[in-house]
């Protein structure tokens, strides 16, 4: 008789446990039922969603992750087929929190069977990985960029002169592509430092010539760099290149400073 009274002590004690795992896990917990609405939900997943937990309760997966439905969808009929688990599923979207950028996760399903062995759903947890996959990102890009330092050390070792300006072309392409920017410069300063001339600069392909009269050195002061202002400088600072005016200025062409 004493092990019957117990019964529903125990079973009260684990709902106990489950609701304060639910409360106090530093991730993402979820049970869903066969037809995938949501059963259960702590706070840490229902905040990744943009949605209070009561907002969930009785929707499907589809009603709340519209944008990630089909790939977890398609999980959750893999688990429910097969029986077994799914572990370390990574995913990548848009938060309602912070529509801007994207985020990361890494999912575990389990399913959970009945008494007499049905599944009647599915258990998940979420792991937010974002932060670890900007520093891998980050890992790669620094890697990426000390081997593009590597080679430009290379080509510009023991060259002859008529070869520096195409080789220093190069470099500038190397370093934009790598930044996805459109424009590369390299500006030399007066010895003052009040103001500098661009002596190359690499231009995407796709992008516009610039400065418009491409024939011409661009000069200007510190304080329009220190701005950060794309100026279109006066007639008096404008200096013509030592290149005839066909061979002036244009994608990927450095540009010979001439003496003032």
């Amino acid at each position: 008789m004493q092990a019957k009274n117990n019964i529903p002590t125990r079973v009260e004690q684990r709902f106990s446990e489950l609701e304060q795992l639910y409360r106090t896990a530093p991730v993402g917990l979820c049970f869903v039922d066969s037809g995938f609405h949501y059963l259960r939900i702590n706070d840490y997943l229902a905040a990744i969603h943009g949605y209070p937990v009561e907002a969930h309760l009785g929707k499907t997966v589809r009603e709340i992750l519209p944008a990630l439905a089909y790939s977890v969808e398609r999980v959750l009929n893999k688990v429910l087929d097969s029986g077994k688990e799914l572990l370390d599923v990574d995913f990548a979207g848009k938060q309602l929190t912070d529509p801007e950028n994207d985020a990361h996760w890494r999912a575990s399903y389990h399913p959970v069977s009945d008494d007499e062995g049905r599944i009647v759903g599915i258990s998940i947890v979420v792991q937010d990985i974002t932060d670890l996959r900007l520093k891998e990102r980050a890992l790669d890009e620094r890697a990426q960029f000390e081997r593009i330092i590597a080679e430009l050390s290379a080509m510009l070792i023991n060259l002859p002169a008529e070869e520096i300006d195409r080789k220093i072309e190069d470099g500038l392409g190397l370093i934009g592509r790598f930044m996805d920017v459109d424009r590369c410069f390299i500006n030399q300063f007066s010895e003052d430092q009040t103001e500098f001339c661009t002596t190359h600069m690499w231009t995407a392909i796709e992008q516009p010539q610039w400065p418009p009269d491409g024939d011409r050195q661009l000069r200007g002061t510190t304080g329009d760099a220190d701005r950060g202002r794309a100026f279109r400088p006066r007639k008096r600072r404008l200096h013509r290149c030592a290149q005839p005016p066909d061979r002036s200025l244009r994608a990927g062409r450095p540009v010979d400073p001439v003496p003032r």
